[in-house]
């Protein structure tokens, strides 16, 4: 069993969503989740999950005080790949950049470097004083959604819709209005909840874990419902907006 890394923007739905996903409590650090989980969880996290901004299996994580401490505490043993690049998230304000980070991450690989179609992707995420480096599973923002096609100027994420919806306590098929709906982000996050349909239906080719995972994307079909409709309605002043929603 290894350890994952969730990144995400609400720690505390992120950390439901583990759980009803993988069975699994995780720990809550700023804005991470740690948690246990196997190569086929963290797939399922990536392509099932609706509150995560990032999914990577995690190598190490420590604070630390500057550059030169993250060059000392980074530790890489186990990781082995074809190719690799390296990435780097951060938070805050620091002294480095990321591609400080990025350089420091990649002094401590012995494999070759790909820096456009790496077998794996080393992604260090920076947030304050704390430091975390793993496997990236994801590959991109899963938080960011590809059928957000017309986005309203007001538009929000995907996955902060989504959070906002387990926040209000939304249960699968039940009636839901959203008034002044915009492009219908918050609408259609219900509507998939609710189906129990992934967000990333669209995506399946690209996520980072399919070149070193092989993954059954296993979609829901419309069928196993029964019968029940989904009561999503969405309302908006702009005729513009409905169109796009």
């Amino acid at each position: 069993m290894m350890k994952g890394l969730a990144i995400t923007n609400n720690v505390e739905i992120s950390s439901l969503e583990i759980r009803e996903l993988t069975g699994k409590k995780g720990i809550k650090e700023g804005n991470a989740v740690i948690f246990s989980a196997d190569a086929k969880k963290l797939c399922d996290l990536c392509y099932l999950g609706r509150s995560f901004k990032r999914i990577a299996e995690l190598i190490c994580s420590f604070e630390f005080s500057d550059l030169d401490d993250i060059r000392k505490k980074i530790r890489t043993e186990g990781f082995e790949a074809d190719s690799f690049r390296a990435s780097c998230i951060r938070e805050g304000s620091h002294d480095f950049s990321s591609s400080d980070v990025e350089k420091a991450v990649g002094d401590n690989v012995d494999c070759r470097v790909d820096l456009k179609s790496p077998q794996k992707t080393l992604l260090a995420y920076v947030s304050g004083n704390r430091f975390y480096l793993g496997v990236d599973y994801s590959g991109f923002d899963i938080g960011k959604r590809s059928y957000k096609i017309f986005p309203h100027p007001a538009s929000i994420r995907g996955d902060v819709a989504y959070i906002l919806l387990r926040m209000a306590g939304y249960k699968k098929n039940k009636t839901f209005v959203d008034p002044f709906c915009g492009s219908g982000t918050i609408a259609i996050e219900a509507a998939l909840y609710s189906m129990g349909k992934s967000v990333h239906c669209h995506d399946k080719g690209k996520f980072a874990f399919s070149k070193f995972f092989e993954y059954k994307f296993d979609d829901m079909n419309v069928d196993d419902m029964n019968g029940e409709a989904c009561k999503i309605f969405g309302t908006d002043s702009s005729q513009n907006a409905i169109i796009a929603a």
